[in-house]
């Protein structure tokens, strides 16, 4: 059976943190890499092609390459288009959401700052993306 991957893309380290707690208790099996930022994220799936994720988040708002530059790279690629690419973000600017589904995003949810709400976004986002998947 293949690895269930998924590519978690923030730069804020506590967010990370907390991203990879709420996954491995919802999916145990699933093993979750992280990237700091959208060319961490772009080299990665590069040198792992031959094992890509099955689901990415992306925040927005990363220094280097952003999560709407990074989005419509992946999506540009062959390679890597069919990865669904779920923007996960604290930004609550109107025009993100239009931006990121533009340039290829398959889904937006805005971040919450409370732990258990929180889950509950990531658990909606497990239920919708892997939700037929083996955990």
């Amino acid at each position: 059976m293949p690895v269930l991957k998924i590519l978690s893309v923030d730069d804020d380290k506590d967010d990370q943190f907390m991203l990879k707690k709420i996954f491995k208790t919802l999916v145990p099996s699933a093993e979750i890499v992280q990237a700091y930022n959208g060319v961490e994220c772009i080299a990665y799936l590069e040198a792992n092609a031959d094992m890509l994720p099955l689901l990415i988040t992306m925040d927005l708002n990363m220094p280097l390459v952003n999560g709407i530059e990074a989005t419509a790279t992946l999506k540009q690629d062959e390679r890597f288009r069919h990865i669904p690419i779920i923007i996960f973000t604290t930004s609550d600017r109107g025009n993100d959401k239009v931006m990121a589904m533009n340039n290829g995003a398959d889904d937006f949810f805005t971040k919450p700052v409370i732990y258990n709400e929180l889950q509950l976004t990531i658990k909606t986002i497990v239920d919708k993306w892997l939700g037929k998947l083996p955990r």
